[in-house]
């Protein structure tokens, strides 16, 4: 199972940002963060999809699509 990353300032961390890009990129789409317990739970997000992610902001992606599959 993949390792995750739990809250802003950890995921921040891991993608070499600010706390307050993270969660822009999420509240623009660009982050796949999952909310534990509804809208105002805690936040986390997979190494594996966070790695991802960063590869396709740092290449000027506009959205984050959930529905592809993440390529290992």
């Amino acid at each position: 199972m993949a390792s995750t990353v739990e809250g802003w300032y950890a995921i921040a961390a891991y993608l070499g940002v600010a706390d307050s890009t993270a969660r822009k990129w999420e509240r623009d789409g660009l982050l796949p963060c999952v909310r534990k317990n509804g809208a105002s739970g805690r936040v986390w997000a997979s190494e594996i999809h966070l790695s991802a992610c960063k590869k396709t902001i740092e290449h000027g992606a506009t959205i984050w699509d959930r529905r592809q599959p993440v390529a290992g």
